[in-house]
């Protein structure tokens, strides 16, 4: 059988001080070695914004599809308040990628703003 697009959405993260903007800098995923066919996308909000935004990788691509690879850096590059990150897992047939871990940077603390 072939199986569905699954969608993965986190909570709203603050780091306990909601009221300091921080610079959410890049999400790496922590994959099982990726299928050929399958890809992942990464997507987030900031500030309880209505709609999800892609991350990007390196080559500017918002879908990550390189065949056996076990890590995919995205870039989200926004300063924000508050965030939310979720993750697309595209099959391919009977096959699905699988994240094992999100872990999400933040940048340098030069950046913070009382809001």
């Amino acid at each position: 059988t072939t199986k569905g697009t699954a969608i993965y959405e986190g909570l709203e993260f603050s780091g306990g001080i909601p009221h300091i903007k921080k610079p959410f800098d890049t999400v790496k995923l922590i994959l099982s070695p990726l299928v050929s066919g399958t890809s992942v996308s990464v997507k987030f909000k900031t500030d309880k914004e209505a709609s999800w935004r892609y991350a990007v990788t390196g080559s500017g691509s918002t879908t990550f599809s390189q065949a056996d690879q076990t890590e995919a850096i995205f870039s989200i590059g926004d300063t924000a308040n508050t965030y939310e990150v979720g993750v697309e897992l595209n099959p391919s047939s009977n096959s699905s990628p699988e994240v094992q871990s999100i872990i999400t940077y933040l940048g340098d603390n030069k950046g913070y703003e009382y809001a």
